[in-house]
Formats: C-alpha cells, sequence, structure tokens
C-alpha cells in the first residue's frame, strides 16, 4: 500500500494543478451558460481521470459572478482499481478502493458537496468480480456514497456478479 500511496503523491501536484488551472475555468464557463437557462437542476462535477485512481482532485465548488456559491451541484468521481480494464483483475485491491473511497468521502464533507460516484465496475463479465463487488459495494455504503455500476455489455443479466448489486437499502 506504502508503494502506491507514493505513487498518488507523485502524481498529486500536477493533477491538481490541471484541476485547477483548466478543469474548473471550463466548468466555471459551463456553469455560466446553463445557469443561464436553468437554475434548477444539478450540476456534476467530475474531476480528472487520476482521481478515479485515488489522487485528491483540486477541484472546488462553483461560484457565481459574485463569489456566491451554486447550491445545485454535486461531485461525481469515478472509483477504480488500477487493475480495471487489465487482464489482472484478479489482483483487484480493496485496500486501494477504500482509500479512494475514503479520499473522496473527506473531499465532500470538505467542500459540503453531496458525492454521486459516477462510475465504478467495468469488470467485463469476469465471473471473479462477484466477491469484490460485494466488498466495493459495502464500501460505499459504509462511507454514505451513492454509486452507479458501469458495465457496458448486453449480457450483464448474465453475469455472476450482477447478484452482488442487488441489495435492499435502509
Amino acid at each position: 500500500m506504502s508503494v502506491f500511496k507514493a505513487m498518488l503523491q507523485a502524481g498529486a501536484p500536477i493533477m491538481q494543478d490541471f484541476d485547477r488551472s483548466q478543469l474548473m475555468p471550463m466548468y466555471s464557463r459551463v456553469r455560466k451558460a446553463i445557469r443561464q437557462v436553468d437554475s434548477h437542476h444539478i450540476l456534476f462535477l467530475e474531476p480528472d481521470m487520476s482521481t478515479n485512481l485515488g489522487i485528491r482532485t483540486g477541484i472546488m465548488p462553483l461560484v457565481d459572478d459574485q463569489s456566491e456559491r451554486d447550491s445545485q451541484q454535486a461531485y461525481s468521481p469515478h472509483v477504480y482499481d488500477i487493475v480495471v480494464d487489465t487482464p489482472m483483475l484478479d489482483l483487484i485491491s480493496t485496500d486501494h478502493i477504500r482509500l479512494i473511497v475514503n479520499r473522496d468521502r473527506r473531499f465532500s464533507h470538505r467542500v459540503q458537496m453531496p458525492t454521486l460516484v459516477g462510475e465504478w465496475g467495468a469488470f467485463y463479465m469476469d465471473p471473479t468480480a462477484a466477491g469484490p463487488t460485494r466488498q466495493i459495494e459495502n464500501l460505499f455504503d459504509g462511507a454514505a456514497i451513492s454509486e452507479m455500476f458501469w458495465a457496458f455489455r448486453p449480457n450483464l443479466v448474465q453475469w455472476p456478479g450482477l447478484d452482488a448489486l442487488k441489495r435492499p437499502l435502509e
């Protein structure tokens, strides 16, 4: 885990600078254009792809021209272990996922913005992913983070891991 954290720390300054200098100005322009015609819908702020792996984001809540915070916004990261989309899915680490989920949760609390993980999963019908799917769902539930599973497969109903996604919520 220490090697994984060191890798994240090494990339953080570059990616956080990208978030602040490129992504946030773009989001501000988009917010302004949307708010000219729609003030009621939620704007979802998705950080750069490095946050998917656990690098802390540099984005911040959106504000208007008077520096008033937009009340309709949410943080929408993706969450993936570094081995997703590789033939090494059997090496998936719930410790890595826990670190990512905890960082997202802390960010959400710090900036007082709700979180909806816009994408996680991408297990491509791998039958060994059922166990990690349950574990990841438990991490999201424990952090009180809403999420959307991603799987672009027409035969998803045949995937053994699908049962892990079916769970009652209180």
